[in-house]
């Protein structure tokens, strides 16, 4: 870079595309779906509008989150605001975990880049769609100091409006086969 500047990407936590979200327009925004796209990484914007649903960070922060979405082809997408906190702060772009009716299961790591594996130092939360009021419910911290995004999953129970977070793990203590199965009961909060 000239001038001395440098832009070593390796350093970088979030991507400057991260912080710009598509508009999809007043039809897009408008149009009701059975189904939609979804894309798994979050943008980080003050995005607000109907659905944006708050709560706070282990450490206190408040966050926000909002569901934009759009007819297929379109890709709908989610935006991740904490007031007063720079994106830079975060270690990676917020992720859609798993995703069940109108529950999504958001991971959202915060701190140094190299914190980005470690599952003890994130924040899970369940975004619910409801309407008139959509929900943002942090959820304890994990019992365990690592596993694996695609370990986790999200269940709606029945017609209730109770959800179970569960993720299977490997204990890598006799092999490859055994596993632990960690459960969270939104009904009982624990």
């Amino acid at each position: 870079m000239a001038g001395g500047e440098s832009d070593d990407w390796s350093k970088r936590t979030i991507m400057e595309e991260s912080l710009q979200p598509p508009a999809h327009g007043a039809a897009a925004a408008a149009a009701t779906t059975p189904w939609v796209l979804l894309d798994i990484r979050s943008f980080m914007a003050n995005h607000r509008n109907a659905t944006t649903a708050t709560s706070e960070t282990r450490s206190g922060h408040p966050i926000e989150v909002s569901l934009w979405t759009a007819p297929p082809p379109r890709v709908s997408y989610i935006c991740v605001h904490c007031p007063g906190l720079d994106p830079k702060k975060f270690a990676t772009e917020p992720t859609i975990i798993a995703a069940e009716a109108d529950l999504l299961l958001i991971r959202v790591a915060m701190g140094r880049r190299n914190i980005r594996f470690k599952s003890s130092f994130h924040d899970y939360f369940v975004y619910q769609a409801t309407t008139p009021t959509p929900k943002l419910t942090l959820l304890p911290p994990p019992p365990i100091d690592r596993f694996i995004d695609h370990e986790l999953g999200l269940l709606r129970c029945c017609a209730s409006p109770d959800y179970i977070v569960a993720a299977l793990c490997n204990t890598f203590e006799s092999g490859y086969f055994e596993y632990d199965l960690h459960i969270y009961r939104s009904g009982d909060d624990a």
